[in-house]
């Protein structure tokens, strides 16, 4: 049972409670290996609750009297939404709360609660946010008939309008936010991120997190870093392992962030300069906890305006936010840092050169205005432009080399071979065989070995197995071209249906499923009526 502490003492409580949430997500997030998604749904969820409730807390410290706010004070009551959500969040903490000098110890953080505590938590919050938001309704409407019926002085009456807009704008708080992010009109990369992490060999790649050029741009020192490679290397893992890495820096603090693009040619996203700032602006957001007042003032301003939207001739100038505005956004935001680590990945994959160039410009004008503050590190395939391009920044260049590589591919396949429930039950001979066969072509090729691995599965005896790595192809194109050609007649028509579809596709393709699906009706129509 909760303390009778008062309504304003109730709502400092579940907002001091609800930061100590927040704080805790943060060090799981910067600590554990491969962190759930849960993390990102407790943030969002409790950073929201908070907010609503700090606004809450400070209109109930202007509003002594014991009449006033009835319907938020009745619900401070034994087994009250309050109590309820001051428990709820008490209960959260602790749950989360990891052993006191766990790292002292040595030992690894793991998140303590499986998805359906943490779905059972969310729902008690989303319920209390859903009363709190009738509640203010019910006493919003309880002041506008005291006030209309009251015959105090006019700034008596002044006062509690401006009470009344406080409320209502407490009420609005979490849609607006919702409303504000929609427009800003920022691809959610997250997925992405997690999609590569989960390929990242646990040991690999030290070859680059232990070099002393990396190491000394993580302190500060070197403030852009160009890793480039080969088609097929690996830069992608490595840059969802290098961003992991940052998170778990010793240096990560509230004053520090991470913001990262993957400019996959397949991701379905172009990234011109706008797009970028956007990005970057909405993953300080979530990743802060702060919303720039100047993001606000240009939503407000801007806000009828969809950004992905193309000006109309004749509309007005004014109505789309010129790219020095969300400069201006992301410089305020850097004024609240002491480092922000952008990851660039790919950017070879960029639609036009001229996209590379502006974005190399844009990161540059942004740290010379912001000095000692931006790290960039940037990957990409080695082209004599892109080259030029960060020599003008006087870059550092990391390259990747197949000896290092090598070693990594030969962790990730002995790690197939183990984990895998038809490879590992190879006998050792046969595994060390293809081992040696694999390594002794994959000339660096992370995509090519993993190909291999794929058709080796399909095995079922020794010879098979022999044969397929007596005839391995020597490239890429090659491996791609045996794929193709090993397609079974009768689902050729079928294959060359999908890869139109694929390529004539606007958006990424999520579900061939739904496209098969569509298919065998329209047949099944078609051949009705004929």
């Amino acid at each position: 049972m909760v303390e009778p502490i008062g309504l304003a003492g109730t709502l400092i409580a579940i907002v001091q409670i609800s930061s100590k949430v927040v704080s805790i997500c943060y060090e799981y997030r910067r600590s554990v290996k491969s962190a759930p998604r849960e993390i990102s749904q407790i943030l969002e969820e409790v950073t929201s609750l908070r907010n609503i409730v700090e606004k809450l807390a400070n209109i109930a410290e202007t509003d002594e009297g014991p009449t006033s706010l009835p319907s938020l004070r009745a619900m401070t009551e034994d087994n009250g939404p309050l109590s309820i959500c001051l428990s709820e969040i008490e209960s959260l903490k602790t749950q989360l709360k990891p052993e006191k000098g766990w790292k002292a110890k040595g030992k690894a953080l793991l998140w303590p609660l499986k998805q359906v505590e943490v779905h059972e938590h969310l729902q008690v919050i989303g319920r209390v946010k859903g009363t709190l938001q009738l509640a203010m309704s019910a006493d919003n409407a309880a002041s506008l008939i005291e006030i209309l019926a009251s015959t105090r002085s006019l700034p008596m009456i002044k006062d509690d309008v401006s009470r009344l807009t406080s409320n209502l704008d407490c009420l609005g708080q979490d849609t607006n936010f919702r409303r504000l992010m929609d427009w800003l009109s920022a691809p959610d990369l997250a997925p992405k991120h997690e999609s590569e992490r989960k390929k990242h060999i646990p040991g690999s790649g030290q070859w680059f997190l232990q070099h002393e050029v990396y190491q000394a741009w993580k302190q500060g020192s070197d403030p852009i870093i160009w890793l480039r490679g080969f088609t097929g290397c690996g830069k992608t893992v490595l840059c969802a392992a290098i961003i992991d890495d940052i998170s778990r820096f010793p240096a990560a603090s509230p004053s520090t962030a991470i913001a990262y693009i993957y400019f996959d040619a397949n991701g379905g996203h172009t990234f011109d300069t706008a797009k970028i700032l956007r990005t970057i602006i909405m993953q300080l957001i979530y990743q802060t906890g702060n919303l720039p007042a100047s993001l606000v003032d240009l939503h407000k301003k801007c806000g009828q305006t969809h950004l992905l939207q193309k000006r109309v001739y004749g509309t007005r100038q004014g109505d789309k936010p010129s790219l020095a505005e969300f400069e201006q956004v992301l410089h305020d935001q850097l004024d609240e840092l002491e480092h922000l680590y952008l990851v660039f990945d790919a950017m070879d994959e960029c639609e036009h050169f001229n996209q590379i160039y502006a974005a190399l410009q844009l990161i540059k004008k942004i740290s010379e205005a912001s000095p000692g503050i931006v790290h960039l590190l940037a990957t990409s395939r080695y082209l004599p432009e892109i080259e030029d391009c960060f020599n003008d920044l006087d870059a550092s260049c990391i390259t990747f080399e197949i000896d290092e590589v090598n070693h990594d591919i030969r962790q990730y396949i002995r790690t197939v071979f183990s984990d895998d429930p038809r490879l590992s039950r190879w006998p050792n001979p046969v595994q060390q065989e293809a081992e040696a066969e694999l390594m002794a072509k994959a000339q660096g090729m992370f995509r090519w070995a993993d190909c291999q691995l794929q058709v080796l599965r399909r095995c079922k005896t020794p010879s098979a197995i022999r044969e397929t790595l007596r005839t391995l192809p020597k490239t890429l194109d090659e491996t791609y071209s045996r794929v193709l050609s090993s397609i079974d007649p009768a689902d050729i028509s079928l294959a060359q249906r999908l890869l139109q579809w694929l390529v004539g596709s606007l958006r990424p393709v999520r579900s061939l499923p739904n496209y098969i699906r569509f298919r065998d009706l329209h047949m099944s129509l078609k051949a009705s009526v004929e």
